[in-house]
């Protein structure tokens, strides 16, 4: 039965409606919608409702059914019948209910239910009998029912019984009970296969007819270092994920090969999930078009669950390569014997024209440019390297292989063509290849990060970026233009611009330079016209009307008259109404401290006008410097893009280009692009505030000590396995050594730091000579790699600098984490010449800026112990302090991630261990779910097959298949066969597993509430089929996999329950928080409404209390206890939602590492008195409503009888 039965039901209902039903139509979560008709004073009414099948699994004999009204009014004769009518049709086929339901609204809309009264059956014995009793028992599961199901929300897994009802099949799809054997045991065969190799594996619909196959790997396990996590947001407990949709039935690799590109009937997605798969709604909805496209512009808005699933950085591009490459990749791999840079050369190469045999050799040949790769196996593995045959491949696997070759390995390709990039130089950030199509598709496509996210997340480092461009354009020394992205500018007199390079870098201009790139373009004056600053307006005389017909509404301008202002100003043409033309507010251009715009004439006078019309291109480069600058210089402080995104549609990725009147589209797309083409990770550590109009950074812990005048950057370079590579470097070279590492300082001019950031520490290029050998140059004193830094030129002054920075930039230099092992040097004295790149590791980058250092005691912090023969010296020449947090977590000597006290100590280095930890699955990882354990089970002809592997400490044989069915309350893990598993109190305990035990929850402060006098019968039912539920799912998983247990003997009232949040990851805050204080768990009320399951329930943390948001506290727990999630809301809420589930997303949320829950008594901040820190219900209340109100959700209508105490009333424990 189930929902092959409930489909093929629904459809002959359809087919056949009953009398006065029609437009039958459903959903996959088991919602029905159709029309009901009815005459009303002889004229005809129609009325929209809905049928929720609660148990679409065991359809129709222990399925019940909700009735509610679609959108529009109904009569209140039919809403009234809705109560009556649910228990008449429970338990009934679709068709039957539609009958029934037809039959009884037929009577109360024409006899109205005084005159025609309808005979209940008895229905309390649903509701008595111990009211949480399990619905079913372990022998209720017939021999014909031993199928293998997925959950509630999903459809069956394999359907190989032929269903009780012949019915239509739709067309171009293959039911899997028509698939032959061998078929169906190639899908199972090619899920084991990707679970086999270490992946995790879910499924998510009917695989028959339309399913999606998740594959998943844990991002910490994929050797990606914590700087790179951090460029790229990653958390290393989500998980990557893939998802193929089959729209038509399973297509193996071996089908989908034939194909040109993926079509409709198969799709691939990218993604990033808090669980291995997501949940339905959201995995079906990644596939929309619309939101597929959101993935760059969605860093902006949270997630609405956290089994959503979540965009990838580079999500769009590598879903159009999967889209238009993979399965030609694939095909040819075959064909020609190809490895993958081979295959994928070749595809870009010919673009569908026919092959030339003798020119294969040269594809042949073709591998990764960079065969030393540090990653771990699981990324580089090739499974189809290993056959000659894709018919012998699994293609979820080999989809996962792929994805995972451009994923972790992504600085190596070009996002736009998807070739090896070329590049000659090792990247932190992915980017585009050296041609101008790829970049003009990358800026055009939208691949390149957000702007509007980097100004809010980083204001100062967009300042810092912007800053070392200006600077590098000053002197003349880019290299790389933004060509190809169709830039207009405006050509300018020398004399009328600002922005020739600095006199004092003339003599410092590389020797590459030719005489043809140094040559001037002459200034481009389009003509010259009367102007009115104070109205705002250009006026062409009649004789000139010609010329004004050349502007263009939207377009910028730029007017020059050096009588009545120095240099130009800019306005957007607002609207061309000849003979008048008006103008846009004027840019904001300072020169000096003094802006321009205070001295607009208040008359007509003369302009000379020059339009954005110049292709970027067609410049020299020296004048696509000066180009450059004057783009830049009309740009904004970030502080008014800041305030603008804050204040304009912050949510919308073009809510810069809305400012129209402010920034042009070609100044818009320099800052992208200045932004896009960094290849460093760059994250400010500096707390900034504003005193009366000055700039102050305040005390930081993560601060390196010793550079007081500087503001600090964390600072990342080199390709994602960079740091593996430098840490085996570490390892090889001082093995045994007490300080295997040193610090050092590296100086540069600041018209070098552009291009440091994009191509890393190098010495292709001679700058100050090399007296010393040719390598990276370097200092511990920090004084000699100042005189690197500013010996040539200063730029004090904010006329040197991008004129509106908040920062002032004046000098940088790095700090930089180097192997000991100065003998191999090429030089030690008086500078560090390291000529080996793979021994360095940049960890900050110092600045020096306007902005003032608050001198103060910062806190304690731990210490990286320096060899004293190589002591990093800072400004004052004394020992400079370096956090711990200057090298990965996993490298800190255990002593300082074990400690607890904050007490300052300064421990050794020797101790450095791996610095990307490679996890298994733990107590971190999702627990693989029941039916897709069933997934990859053999059928029960072929239960001779060896254990398989299902979790990292999971084996079952295959022989147990049968038992498991008969049984769900098997055990299918080998630690759960053991005697340590015991049922405690309707718990499965291993008390070596957790130290949460139940049953010794202290109930006394506890006000048990009576069953409120609203309660409806159809609520009830949900509430009594969702609690048996959970009951049985507490006595069948391990507590310590569960995380959550409900006392079933506190439970007397199906509106109120109590639930305990346990065995939380032991690496996250708030763990080493409650085992400080002797907490074990975490106590939720939940309150349910008679609206349940249409309305959330009302979720709140008893106990104990957490530090506050405005204090440090996260986890997603508002001041007053309530949780803050949007899916509690009903914005977020759907009616299919479970118990389960709705826990799972709360812990996960609580156990948020990017804002973490915490306990205040460990912070000192605060402490809870009394009985041990409760929560009031009234703030609990208000604060939800705050949240609400906050994010634009809807409360749901229901809860305002919680808030006054009424009908289902809540809850309140006393304080």
């Amino acid at each position: 039965m189930g929902r092959k039965q409930f489909r093929q039901d629904l459809i002959e209902a359809a087919q056949d409606p009953p009398p006065h039903i029609y437009g039958i139509e459903t959903t996959d979560d088991g919602e029905i919608g159709f029309n009901y008709t009815y005459a009303e004073y002889g004229i005809t009414q129609h009325a929209g409702l809905r049928l929720l099948a609660l148990n679409v699994d065991d359809y129709p004999m222990d399925n019940e059914y909700m009735i509610f009204a679609g959108e529009g009014d109904i009569s209140p004769q039919i809403a009234d019948s809705f109560e009556i009518l649910t228990p008449l049709i429970k338990n009934k086929s679709i068709h039957q209910a539609l009958s029934e339901l037809s039959t009884v609204l037929h009577q109360a809309v024409t006899s109205g239910q005084s005159t025609n009264p309808i005979v209940l059956p008895d229905v309390s014995s649903d509701l008595e009998d111990g009211g949480y009793a399990e619905a079913d028992s372990d022998d209720d599961v017939e021999e014909d029912e031993a199928d293998i199901w997925l959950e509630g929300d999903e459809d069956e897994m394999f359907g190989f019984d032929e269903p009780k009802k012949p019915g239509p099949v739709a067309v171009g799809r293959t039911k899997m009970s028509q698939l032959a054997a061998e078929d169906r045991m190639k899908i199972k065969a090619d899920l084991r296969e990707a679970k086999d190799a270490g992946f995790k594996v879910g499924v998510i619909g009917d695989l028959s007819t339309s399913g999606i196959v998740c594959v998943s790997v844990r991002v910490a396990k994929l050797g990606i270092s914590e700087d790179v996590m951090k460029a790229w947001t990653l958390e290393p407990q989500q998980y990557f994920v893939v998802l193929i949709r089959f729209q038509a039935g399973y297509q193996n690799i071996e089908i989908l090969k034939e194909q040109s590109a993926l079509s409709g009937s198969t799709e691939i997605r990218l993604g990033l999930c808090s669980s291995y798969k997501p949940n339905s709604k959201s995995a079906f909805d990644t596939f929309n078009e619309v939101a597929a496209d959101a993935t760059n512009d969605s860093q902006l808005s949270a997630p609405r669950s956290t089994t959503d699933l979540q965009p990838l950085f580079i999500g769009r591009p590598l879903n159009d390569l999967f889209k238009s490459r993979f399965t030609a990749v694939v095909k040819f791999r075959e064909i020609y014997c190809l490895g993958w840079a081979g295959a994928e050369q070749l595809v870009h190469d010919t673009q569908g024209a026919p092959i030339d045999i003798g020119k294969l050799t040269k594809y042949d040949k073709m591998i990764d440019s960079k065969t030393e790769r540090a990653l771990p196996a699981i990324v580089m593995a090739d499974s189809m390297s290993q056959t000659r045959f894709t018919k012998n491949c699994s293609l979820p696997l080999v989809t996962m292989q792929f994805a995972l070759r451009h994923f972790v390995r992504c600085t190596d390709f070009c996002l736009v063509c998807h070739c090896n990039s070329g590049s000659t130089f090792e990247a932190l950030k992915p980017y585009v290849c050296s041609s101008p199509l790829c970049l003009y598709q990358y800026m055009g496509l939208g691949f390149g990060p957000s702007i509007e996210w980097e100004i809010l997340s980083q204001p100062y480092v967009v300042d810092l970026l912007i800053s070392f461009c200006y600077v590098q354009a000053m002197s003349g020394r880019l290299k790389d233009f933004p060509v190809g992205i169709d830039l207009r500018v405006p050509v300018l007199p020398r004399s009328s611009s600002r922005n020739d390079p600095h006199p004092s870098y003339s003599n410092y201009r590389s020797s590459t330079q030719s005489t043809a790139t140094q040559t001037q373009t002459p200034p481009k004056l389009a003509f010259v016209m009367p102007y009115n600053g104070a109205n705002l307006e250009l006026l062409f005389p009649a004789k000139n009307l010609d010329k004004g017909q050349q502007l263009r509404k939207g377009d910028f301008v730029a007017l020059a008259n050096s009588n009545y202002f120095s240099g130009v100003i800019y306005h957007r043409i607002e609207d061309v109404l000849l003979p008048s033309v008006r103008l846009g507010p004027p840019v904001q251009v300072v020169d000096g401290d003094k802006p321009r715009s205070d001295i607009l004439p208040n008359k007509l006078i003369d302009v000379d006008c020059y339009l954005f019309d110049t292709s970027f291109d067609d410049l020299s480069d020296n004048d696509r410097c000066k180009a450059i600058m004057t783009l830049l210089d009309t740009i904004p402080p970030v502080k008014d893009m800041l305030r603008y995104l804050r204040t304009h549609n912050v949510g919308q990725e073009s809510s810069l280009r809305q400012w129209r009147d402010r920034i042009s589209s070609s100044a818009l797309n320099v800052l992208r692009w200045i932004i896009a083409s960094n290849r460093s990770c760059i994250v400010q550590v500096d707390s900034v505030v504003e005193d009366a109009g000055t700039l102050k950074t305040m005390p930081n812990e993560d601060r390196i000590s010793g550079m007081d005048e500087y503001m600090q950057f964390r600072f990342a370079q080199g390709a994602p396995d960079k740091e593996q590579r430098f840490i085996d470097c570490v390892k090889k070279q001082t093995a045994g050594k007490q300080y295997p590492t040193i610090f050092a300082w590296h100086g540069s001019p600041l018209h070098n730091w552009h291009s440091i950031i994009r191509e890393g520490l190098h010495f292709k290029d001679t700058a100050h000579g090399r007296a010393y050998g040719n390598g990276v140059y370097m200092s511990n004193h920090a004084q000699t790699s100042l005189s690197y830094m500013s010996g040539h030129y200063s730029l004090a002054g904010s006329r040197n600098g991008w004129p509106n920075s908040e920062l002032k930039v004046s000098g940088a230099m790095s700090l930089n984490e180097v192997v000991n092992k100065p003998d191999s040097y090429v030089s030690r004295s008086p500078h560090y010449v390291v000529g080996e790149i793979d021994w360095i590791q940049t960890r900050y980058l110092v600045v020096k800026t306007n902005v003032t250092h608050t001198k103060g005691e910062q806190a304690d912090m731990e210490t990286i112990a320096q060899d004293p023969a190589h002591t990093a010296m800072g400004m004052s020449q004394e020992a400079v302090q370096i956090p711990v947090t200057a090298v990965a977590r996993s490298r800190r000597p255990k002593e300082i991630l074990q400690k607890d006290s904050k007490k300052r100590k300064s421990l050794g280095s020797g101790r450095i261990e791996n610095p990307i930890e490679i996890m298994n699955d733990d107590v971190q990882s999702v627990a693989t779910l029941n039916e897709d354990r069933d997934y990859l089970l053999d059928d029960e002809s072929h239960s001779g097959r060896k254990p398989m592997s299902l979790d990292s400490d999971t084996e079952m044989d295959i022989s147990d298949h049968e038992d498991l069915i008969r049984s769900p309350k098997k055990k299918l893990r080998q630690d759960e066969s053991s005697t340590k598993l015991q049922l405690v109190e309707g718990c499965l305990l291993d008390d070596t597993r957790t130290d949460f035990f139940p049953g010794r929850l202290d109930m006394s402060n506890v006000k048990r509430l009576p069953a409120p006098d609203d309660a409806s019968l159809a609520a009830s039912s949900a509430l009594l089929k969702a609690f048996n539920a959970l009951m049985k799912t507490q006595k069948t998983t391990p507590a310590h996999e569960l995380g959550w247990y409900m006392d079933p003997e506190q439970v007397d009232n199906l509106y109120q329950w109590i639930v305990e949040l346990h065995s939380f990851d032991s690496e996250i805050p708030l763990s080493r928080d409650m085992k400080e204080a002797g907490i074990t768990s975490v106590v939720l009320e939940m309150q349910f409404t008679n609206q349940y399951p249409f309305a959330p329930p009302f979720v709140r943390v008893v106990k104990p209390r957490f530090l506050p948001f405005n204090q440090g506290g996260g986890g997603h727990v508002t001041e007053g206890g309530a949780i803050c999630m949007e899916l509690l809301t009903n914005n977020g809420w759907s009616a299919v939602s479970t118990i389960e589930s709705v826990l799972l997303q709360i812990k996960l949320a609580i156990s948020d590492r990017e804002r973490p829950a915490r306990l205040p008594g460990s912070h000192g901040h605060w402490r809870a008195g009394g009985d041990g820190g409760v929560y009031g219900v009234g703030e609990a209340i208000a604060a939800y409503e705050r949240a609400c109100r906050a994010h634009g959700w809807a409360v749901p209508p229901a809860f305002a009888s919680l808030r006054r105490g009424e009908g289902s009333g809540i809850g309140r424990f006393s304080s």
